[in-house]
């Protein structure tokens, strides 16, 4: 029986193998799905093997399976917050699926993963993903490849952030598949990252948030995201009605050294400003130290008050098929940026789908993730596309990808870019 909440140890997926009871299928490395092992011994019966060399080499790679992350899902914001308490101090590495539904943040603070508090916990990865719908016994047994953000929300309910973490090391943080929506910080001092703050200068680890959006948050300073780390990845999100206090939407920084910022298929959009001060801007600010480097690819950002992109540091930026209207700060290197009124389906008013309508300067004009990358790879490289779009939609649709977080439809465009 599933139990929401705690860890689940059946077998949903290919991707969650056995850690009990040795079978053909788990020896062998075939975990299958929908079968679930409890914590028994492999007996001496089970091994019974007339040749006992291969009993041994059985148990060899029973007992030389790799550890397996602990999984979670979560139905309500007590189970979702529980699992995040107990997976920064659980020394493994965690998944905690959410449950289709709207979560309110906890009475009192916003959603927490912090390995530092109270007591110090791990430094394992963290995954943490919406769109989840029952399978059988399981709440969070399956989820379209398809899935869509807006139908997973964390709410702030313009009373808290929606969610901090504190990370600690070097793991590798992944966001997918969820709405921030209505966050605001309510500590006092400086409030960074309405929606989602990580900010630990000591973070070396890696941050990818996808297929996710970002809606009516507000803080100071980075009213929906404001993250660092070794390694920072925005990949096909949307970002829009966020209201900044003092300046950005979205402020991320590379650390010092050998590190970056992907910024790719995103659409950044109507983002507010209050401060009227000179530096003051609604849209991105992209900070990178000496040796750091910056990729922005295949992005709207548009209509943000002020200013829509801000460069800033000494590191290296290079842009390629982006539009982006008002800029501050030059990069190293651009190529294919486009111009002109994106043309949303439905008016720049729309709430959720900002799908490029026909005639659309988006449309087939961004590039494709390179296929052939040398060795050692250049970090411009290292960069890919979801297979589908914000809407859960293939997300080539045409010759090639739009521009952006969302993908043209056949009814919209013909291959050949006429009606």
């Amino acid at each position: 029986m599933f139990m929401p909440g705690k860890v689940n140890r059946c077998l949903q997926d290919s991707n969650m193998p056995s850690r009990g009871r040795a079978s053909a299928w788990h020896v062998f490395g075939w975990p299958l799905a929908g079968i679930c092992m409890d914590d028994t011994p492999l007996t001496e019966t089970a091994m019974s093997i007339p040749n006992r060399c291969l009993a041994l080499l059985a148990g060899a790679l029973v007992f030389s399976q790799p550890a397996f992350p602990a999984t979670f899902c979560a139905t309500s914001t007590s189970e979702l917050q529980n699992a995040l308490s107990t997976a920064a101090v659980n020394g493994e590495a965690d998944i905690v699926r959410i449950a289709t539904g709207t979560y309110p943040a906890p009475a009192g603070g916003s959603f927490l993963f912090d390995p530092l508090a109270p007591v110090n916990g791990d430094e394992e990865d963290l995954t943490l993903s919406g769109g989840w719908t029952p399978f059988f016994d399981n709440p969070c047994g399956q989820r379209s490849n398809a899935f869509s953000p807006f139908d997973t929300l964390l709410d702030g309910e313009n009373r808290e952030r929606v969610l901090r973490i504190v990370p600690e090391g070097a793991p590798d943080i992944v966001i997918e598949g969820i709405t921030f929506i209505s966050g605001n910080p309510s500590e006092s001092g400086t409030r960074r990252g309405g929606g989602l703050e990580l900010r630990d200068f000591a973070f070396t680890g890696t941050l990818r948030i996808e297929r996710s959006a970002f809606l009516f948050n507000t803080a100071n300073y980075g009213s929906a995201i404001s993250a660092n780390g070794d390694i920072v990845r925005l990949r096909n999100n949307l970002i829009a009605g966020n209201d900044a206090e003092n300046s950005n939407a979205v402020e991320v920084a590379g650390r010092e050294g050998d590190t970056g910022v992907y910024l790719t298929a995103n659409t950044i959009i109507n983002n507010v400003v209050q401060s009227t001060a000179q530096n003051a801007r609604g849209g991105v600010y992209v900070f990178l130290w000496e040796d750091t480097r910056a990729l922005l690819v295949n992005n709207v950002i548009h209509g943000n008050e002020v200013r829509d992109l801000a460069l800033a540091g000494i590191g290296v930026v290079t842009m390629r098929n982006n539009l982006v209207d008002v800029q501050q700060g030059s990069a190293d290197s651009v190529t294919g940026q486009v111009s002109g009124d994106p043309m949303f389906i439905g008016g720049f008013l729309n709430l959720i789908d900002f799908t490029p309508d026909i005639g659309s300067p988006l449309i087939d004009a961004g590039i494709r993730p390179p296929t052939l990358i040398p060795f050692p790879p250049p970090f411009d490289s290292l960069w890919s596309l979801p297979d589908y779009d914000l809407l859960g939609r293939p997300r080539i649709q045409g010759m090639t990808a739009d521009v952006g977080a969302y993908e043209a439809t056949p009814h919209v465009v013909f291959d050949d870019g006429f009606e």
